[in-house]
């Protein structure tokens, strides 16, 4: 349960989800008409809610950041098999501090 509220509240899944919403109620409110109305109002103020957060709260940037630092830490990796454990850790945490910056910056 824990993992698919999760899920649910991961930027995608929940744009995804309040898009599939979205068409249920416009289908229900094509079919029904007035009846349905309301809960296709909702849907749509939803998404409009989802949306102007992700713009304002530049969260997309910072996943867009976390992947980034996160491919980055995974091709130094893949690059330096034989690299130490301490100098593997000095990389995570060059990596890490950049991505703090990237997002302070913004």
């Amino acid at each position: 349960m824990a993992g698919l509220l999760k899920e649910l509240s991961q930027d995608k899944s929940l744009e995804n989800n309040l898009e599939f919403l979205q068409q249920i109620a416009q289908r229900n409110y094509l079919v029904n008409g007035d009846e349905s109305k309301p809960f296709y109002q909702l849907m749509t103020a939803l998404r409009i809610g989802n949306e102007v957060y992700q713009r304002v709260s530049g969260q997309r940037k910072i996943d867009e950041y976390r992947a980034q630092c996160a491919a980055n830490i995974i091709a130094y990796v893949k690059a330096n098999p034989n690299a130490s454990n301490n100098v593997l850790k000095k990389e995570v945490e060059n990596q890490v501090a950049m991505f703090a910056v990237k997002v302070q910056s913004m």
